[in-house]
């Protein structure tokens, strides 16, 4: 993604006007006639010309608007951090401009583009699936706008972020299996290359390892999270491989409902043959039999923290370079049902 597409000599070509003219106009000094000045950045701005030391002078004023981009608003948990964000927004009488990207990058890169266009404040994200590195990201703060990552994050990048602590949260989901008496403990995992899927099998693992069993790589499988048919037939042919698993943990409420669902399928017993926990408690969690054990990742905090710290850094007008960045976790509960 290139926010750059065009060079100051050429705006100032197009408008018949020096090279220092344009930057002046650009920088708001005094001594260039208005109607030049809006010409200039009319221009720059329908030719997405914004060069990085001096894109803040576009953006003099408050606009009142913040972007929210995030892999998916029909889901229980991101619907919620939609729905808290806008109400503590409103409070404040900012606008919240909504921008999913059905986990796919191309889509983030656009949504973040159009979100520079609406000259918004600022921007949380939670990114997708297929995002790694966060150049498309730092592009974007280089033009004066605040991000904060939340929730689904890179660790490469030199953002502030608000997460669940997903490791630990993993690890106190298995060892409550490890209590129960599990031995034989599938993991079903997310993509690979999303941190909170790592994060969450790292602590499957070390889980399994600090208790003393054996890690067995077989008993690790990927699935896609929000697939509870594409999650099923993953854990069956895993199942029926492994009749000796008798401790399922997933990474997301979903996939666990979908061991689940295989589970009764064979006539297996949960939880006395084989104890289940999921992540993230979505409401249909307590409305499945069994209930589900699974981890809370309260959805209003994470859209709270998010919320004030994109706020305090738009008003402090805080940026990569200036500071170092902050990492907010969250607390997580798990909480414990009829699964295990």
């Amino acid at each position: 993604m290139s926010l750059k597409k065009t060079s100051i000599k050429y705006l100032a070509n197009v408008l018949g006007v020096s090279v220092a003219t344009v930057s002046k106009a650009l920088n708001g000094y005094p001594d260039v006639k208005r109607s030049t000045r809006d010409k200039v950045i009319k221009l720059a701005k329908e030719l997405q010309y914004f060069p990085n030391q001096q894109a803040v002078n576009f953006r003099k004023k408050s606009t009142k608007f913040i972007g929210l981009v995030l892999p998916q608003i029909n889901h229980f948990y991101f619907s919620k951090i939609v729905e808290s964000i806008i109400e503590l927004a409103s409070e404040d009488n900012i606008s919240v401009i909504v921008k999913p990207t059905f986990e796919n990058l191309e889509k983030e890169k656009m949504a973040l583009l159009d979100l520079v266009k609406l000259n918004v404040d600022g921007i949380l994200i939670s990114l997708s699936d297929e995002t790694r590195f966060p150049d498309h990201l730092i592009e974007i703060s280089n033009l004066g706008i605040p991000i904060v990552e939340f929730d689904k994050i890179s660790k490469l990048s030199p953002f502030d972020k608000v997460v669940t602590s997903d490791r630990d949260a993993a690890k106190k989901a298995v060892e409550h299996l490890i209590t129960r008496g599990k031995k034989t403990i599938a993991h079903l995992r997310g993509p690979l290359l999303s941190q909170n899927s790592i994060d969450r099998f790292l602590g499957y693992k070390s889980a399994i390892t600090d208790s003393g069993l054996t890690f067995e790589e077989e008993l690790v499988i990927q699935v896609p999270p929000n697939n509870i048919n594409e999650s099923q037939r993953s854990f069956s042919r895993l199942f029926n491989k492994r009749k000796d698993i008798d401790g399922v943990f997933a990474i997301t409420d979903i996939s666990a409902i979908a061991a689940i669902r295989e589970l009764k399928l064979q006539s297996i017993d949960v939880p006395d043959q084989v104890s289940v926990v999921g992540f993230s408690n979505w409401q249909i969690s307590s409305l499945t039999t069994p209930r589900l054990t699974t981890i809370d990742q309260n959805a209003f905090e994470m859209a709270k923290a998010s919320y004030q710290k994109l706020s305090d850094n738009i008003k402090t007008k805080n940026n990569i370079t200036s500071r170092e960045q902050e990492t907010i976790f969250i607390k997580t509960d798990l909480i414990i049902r009829e699964s295990s």
